[in-house]
């Protein structure tokens, strides 16, 4: 049995060696992806496992999977931010966010409307979670691209009425691994917004 690369040890303690064991059959050499788990510290318990290749690349989605969804979970405390919007000319303004400025105009003007910009935020969300997805999976994440498809109204109340995204994924992507990378666009605080409007107050001073 070879060991393909250094344990991992774990915070409690256990150490865990993955490797390869390999068989000689009556038809074949069978091989193996081998999972030692060690007792944690002070204890007793070990564990092994024999996985064939396709058993091991599968457990490895999963645990991929729960990652990320484990590190979702960890970070979603609610969160307090702060944006100021000021003139920055005729019809145009700043927005600042943590000392960055992000410009914005009203229609007419040939600059990104506010609205456009809203549209622009929810593509760039998933563009981001697709790319971090693809990441996880070993796969190119840094050609991603994002088509945002949108109605508006103008009657009141004025709003988006539909909104569409196109991803263009690069080649490569296991069609089977589609609903999970769906998964991972749920996390879009964006998109989530407009599916869960929040509570929107004006106050005049």
């Amino acid at each position: 049995m070879d060991q393909t690369a250094e344990p991992l040890v774990t915070a409690c303690g256990r150490r865990i060696d993955v490797g390869q064991l390999k068989v000689d059959g009556p038809a074949a050499r069978i091989g193996r992806v081998t999972l030692d788990v060690g007792p944690e510290t002070g204890g007793t318990s070990r564990i092994w496992a024999g996985l064939s290749p396709a058993e091991a690349r599968e457990l490895a989605q999963r645990l991929l999977d729960q990652a990320a969804r484990t590190e979702n979970e960890s970070s979603s405390r609610a969160g307090r931010g702060v944006v100021e919007v000021a003139p920055a000319g005729p019809r145009s303004w700043a927005a600042t966010a943590r000392g960055r400025h992000l410009f914005t105009a009203g229609r007419g003007t040939g600059e990104p409307s506010p609205v456009e910009q809203l549209v622009a935020s929810a593509a760039t969300c998933a563009a981001e979670r697709a790319a971090r997805f693809l990441q996880g999976q070993g796969l190119p994440h840094d050609t991603v691209r994002v088509t945002a498809h949108f109605e508006e109204l103008d009657d009141q109340p004025a709003r988006i009425t539909a909104l569409r995204l196109v991803l263009a994924l690069p080649p490569g992507l296991d069609p089977q691994r589609y609903p999970a990378l769906r998964e991972a666009l749920t996390r879009c605080a964006v998109t989530n917004t407009l599916r869960h409007p929040p509570n929107v107050t004006v106050d005049l001073r």
